[in-house]
């Protein structure tokens, strides 16, 4: 779904497909359905941001400290 969304039966349906880049592996858009208070609807695309991958931060064992 290279344009984050499409439509079938006879424009009965619409899938939205709301992960861009999916997996860093496709270069599709996302899309977002706008439904206007006119019941209007409207799609909206947008791209990805590139996939940078973060380090976690290490995991701390926290000290408690009891008072008797």
């Amino acid at each position: 779904m290279e344009d984050g969304y499409e439509f079938g039966y006879d424009k009965k349906l619409i899938t939205v497909f709301s992960a861009p880049n999916y997996c860093g592996e496709f270069t599709n858009l996302a899309a977002v359905l706008k439904v206007g208070g006119d019941l209007l609807c409207r799609v909206e695309q947008f791209e990805g941001q590139p996939l940078t991958i973060k380090k976690r931060p290490r995991s701390v064992t926290p000290i408690r400290k009891f008072v008797n």
